[in-house]
């Protein structure tokens, strides 16, 4: 299967089947246009002949042209795969056909008895007598016509068997509705997976049913207070949000989407008017989740419940979405516990503070440094080591630094000493201020990828003696050797000999826009330069730093004065 799909990407280019549907410019070595998956004014869409993939730096979406095909025709793999084949004049195998059509087959048998399930329990709730004590509760939680039917809420009723007789009597048979998570096996009886509960079911971005939530509303204090399917074919929890298929429009429309803990969270700001808002599935917010949520905004809010349990989420969420490169912000509970209650106390204060979010940063700040006394070396210790995930995590550098200026007049402490405490703390990157590659601020190794990334595209190679006082990271050093051994001319044949760590670092480089370059060998001078001052820059700091514990020491002071007269020259040429 693997080379029927090597020899179809072969046989096509990924610019020609793009241009399709983009109006692509040329831009240095890669194409540019404005991104068919979301809404954009300045073109932030990048297509790369070389590695034969496409990737959009505003909403997330990349990949190779059969992942194209699927995003842009909405076709699952099977279907791009089809439509590829046919555009290279190949012939899929009878195997692959095989192999695709049935796992297709299966997602669209379980789909199906999905929605049959959720109708079954559709019914229960809104029409049939059994489904009373289902709608009394309904009625306390507030849930209104429009959120049942909009969410198609649901009852599953007490007994074990009556999901299980309604599908059998359908056609389905026991195997499979345990291995697509509706039925349950245990100790030799086969049984309904969920009983008295209200449930909600789980849709893809596409209105496929994937599977279940559900809420116990019985009496009995075994069974768990939330139950969700369990993975199948189709479901895979760490992978989806409830709530996104009703809220993708109206979170497209706003740009920033609002992520709580509960499903009926969702259900009830849905309610009062507020529907771009989705909930993970009873389990940590995950890079998969952010993933999907890149497809639709560029921001989210963050609003867990008011515990300790929703900050060390909210806390362990910030990594996750700045590795997305997604803003966030928080909506501030006050005294309510969760977004529900709030609503239930006042509709009008939930819009408002929806519309007034707080900078994730400064309401975590404010929730730690309660009870702390700031006066005291203790209280501000703890304060800036519970504050180390939220800094560690920060990718933007001029946010960073706007964060460190502000502990450091809160803990009272000099900036620079904050700074140097930061730096040895792992995964912080030096902020370098006045660094303007493509007049954007860049950290120390965006500069190197940056330099690499010029000579790469533009195969624009300067000798660098000592690559060591350049590039701060061994794989970097390799990169470069390898392209001036190769005069630039590293084609995929070459790179597909590298190690992945390689392989990973040529294809973000291939990937940097460089539009803005008019003139690549004056650019790669400039950016070296800067990169050379930073090294010195930082020596310079070591050296005074060991100054001041050692006292007089002659070698360090002539090295000293060698660095200082270097960056000179360096300011005095610049």
């Amino acid at each position: 299967m693997s080379n029927e799909i090597e020899a179809i990407k072969s046989r096509l280019n990924v610019v020609d089947i793009v241009s399709k549907y983009v109006d692509l410019k040329k831009a240095g070595a890669n194409y540019k246009g404005l991104c068919p998956f979301h809404s954009e004014k300045s073109p932030s869409f990048i297509v790369n002949p070389t590695l034969q993939i496409y990737k959009c730096f505003g909403c997330g979406k990349g990949g190779d042209l059969i992942n194209f095909i699927e995003e842009i025709d909405r076709v699952d793999f099977p279907d791009a795969l089809k439509k590829a084949a046919e555009m290279a004049g190949i012939e899929l195998s009878k195997t692959s056909n095989a192999k695709y059509k049935k796992e297709k087959e299966l997602k669209t048998k379980i789909y199906e008895v999905n929605l049959l399930a959720a109708k079954f329990y559709h019914h229960l709730l809104t029409t049939h007598k059994a489904g009373s004590k289902a709608r009394i509760y309904a009625r306390k939680r507030l849930l209104t016509k429009k959120e049942v039917v909009d969410f198609m809420f649901g009852y599953a009723l007490e007994g074990f068997e009556n999901l299980k007789k309604f599908l059998i009597k359908k056609g389905y048979s026991e195997k499979d509705l345990i291995a697509w998570g509706l039925l349950v096996e245990r100790n030799g009886r086969v049984f309904d997976k969920f009983r008295d509960r209200l449930l909600q079911p789980i849709f893809n971005v596409e209105g496929n049913i994937l599977g279940f939530s559900g809420r116990y509303i019985g009496n009995e204090e075994g069974p768990p207070k939330y139950l969700n399917s369990s993975d199948s074919p189709v479901f895979k929890k760490n992978e989806i949000l409830y709530g996104l298929y009703n809220a993708k429009e109206s979170a497209r429309k706003q740009n920033f989407i609002i992520i709580v803990e509960g499903n009926i969270d969702v259900a009830s700001s849905y309610r009062v008017g507020v529907e771009n808002i989705v909930a993970p599935l009873g389990t940590a917010f995950t890079t998969n989740q952010a993933k999907l949520l890149k497809r639709f905004v560029d921001s989210v809010y963050f609003c867990f419940d008011n515990d300790s349990a929703g900050f060390n989420a909210l806390v362990k969420s910030v990594k996750i979405v700045e590795e997305m490169e997604l803003d966030h912000k928080v909506i501030n509970l006050g005294e309510y516990k969760d977004c529900d209650e709030l609503i239930s106390a006042d509709p009008n204060l939930w819009e408002d503070r929806v519309k007034t979010p707080i900078d994730t940063y400064e309401f975590v700040k404010s929730k730690l440094a309660k009870g702390l006394d700031l006066g005291s070396a203790d209280g501000k210790y703890n304060l800036y080591k519970n504050l180390l995930p939220v800094l560690l995590s920060i990718k933007n550098p001029i946010k960073l630094s706007h964060y460190v200026k502000d502990l450091a007049l809160v803990l009272d402490i000099k900036q620079e000493t904050l700074e140097n405490s930061l730096k040895t703390q792992e995964n912080i990157k030096p902020v370098l201020k006045d660094s303007k590659p493509g007049k954007k601020n860049k950290t120390v190794l965006d500069l190197e990828k940056h330099l690499l990334a010029l000579m790469t595209q533009f195969k624009v190679i300067v000798n660098i003696k000592d690559p060591e006082k350049v590039f701060s990271e061994s794989s970097f050093i390799d990169l470069y050797e390898i392209l001036k051994e190769t005069k630039g001319e590293l084609g995929m044949d070459i790179v597909k000999t590298l190690d992945e760590s390689h392989q990973a670092i040529f294809k973000e480089i291939e990937m940097v826009d460089l539009s803005y370059v008019e003139d690549p060998k004056s650019e790669i001078e400039k950016i070296y330069w800067r990169l050379v001052e930073s090294k010195i820059r930082k020596r310079i700091g070591e050296l005074r730093d060991e100054l001041k514990l050692r006292g007089e020491d002659e070698d360090l002071a002539e090295e000293l004065n060698k660095m200082i007269d270097s960056l000179h020259k360096i300011r005095r040429n610049d």
